[in-house]
C-alpha cells in the first residue's frame, strides 16, 4: 500500500472524529486548551486501540463484532445527537460544560467514532502495510481533525449559540445514519 493510499485512508478515518469534536464543541461558548487536549487524547487513543485490536485480532475480531459495530455506533451517536437536539427547549445554562470532557462521555463517544478504524484494520490485516506508519498518520489526522473540530465548533457556538447545538446534533445524527448505511 502506497503512502498517498495510507494518507487518503486515515484521512477520511478523521472525518467522523471532526465531525464529533465541532457537534461538541458547539455545546459550549469557550472551550480550554486543557478540554481540546482531553478530547484529542481520547480520540487518538481510541484510534489506537480500535487500529491495533483490528489489525492484530484480524479476521476472528471481525467475525465477532462485524454484524453488528454500525448499529452500536448508530445508536451511540443518534442518542446523543438526539440529546442535543432536544437541549435546544431547555434553558440556556452560563456555564455549561462541554459534554465531551465527562470522562464516560468522551470515552464512550471516542469508541463509538472510530469503530471504523477497528474495521480498517482487520482489512490491513489482509495486506502487506506497515502497521506503524499507519498507525502514526493516523494519529497526526484525527488529533488535527479533533483539535479543529473541537475549536471550530466551540468558535460557532458562541456566535449562534443554540443553533449551532441544533447544527451539531443534526450532525452527529447524520454521522450515525451514515455509520448504519456504509455497515
Amino acid at each position: 500500500m502506497k503512502f498517498l493510499e495510507i494518507l487518503l485512508i486515515c484521512f477520511s478515518l478523521s472525518l467522523d472524529n471532526f465531525a464529533v469534536a465541532a457537534s461538541a464543541g458547539c455545546e459550549k461558548k469557550y472551550i480550554s486548551f486543557t478540554s481540546i487536549l482531553k478530547v484529542c487524547c481520547a480520540f487518538v487513543g481510541a484510534g489506537i486501540v480500535c487500529l491495533l485490536f483490528g489489525f492484530f485480532g484480524g479476521k476472528e475480531l471481525g467475525k465477532i463484532i462485524g454484524n453488528y459495530d454500525h448499529w452500536l455506533a448508530f445508536f451511540i451517536l443518534a442518542y446523543i445527537g438526539t440529546r442535543m437536539i432536544l437541549n435546544i427547549f431547555k434553558p440556556y445554562e452560563k456555564n455549561k460544560s462541554c459534554p465531551l470532557t465527562s470522562f464516560k462521555t468522551l470515552m464512550i463517544m471516542s469508541l463509538a467514532t472510530n469503530i471504523d478504524v477497528l474495521a480498517i484494520g482487520i482489512s490491513l490485516a489482509l495486506y502487506k502495510v506497515n502497521i506503524w506508519l499507519v498507525l502514526l498518520i493516523l494519529c497526526i489526522c484525527i488529533a488535527t481533525a479533533t483539535s479543529a473540530g473541537a475549536y471550530l465548533g466551540a468558535m460557532l457556538g458562541c456566535k449562534l449559540g443554540k443553533k449551532a447545538e441544533f447544527l451539531g446534533g443534526i450532525v452527529l445524527l447524520l454521522v450515525s445514519i451514515k455509520i448504519l448505511v456504509q455497515g
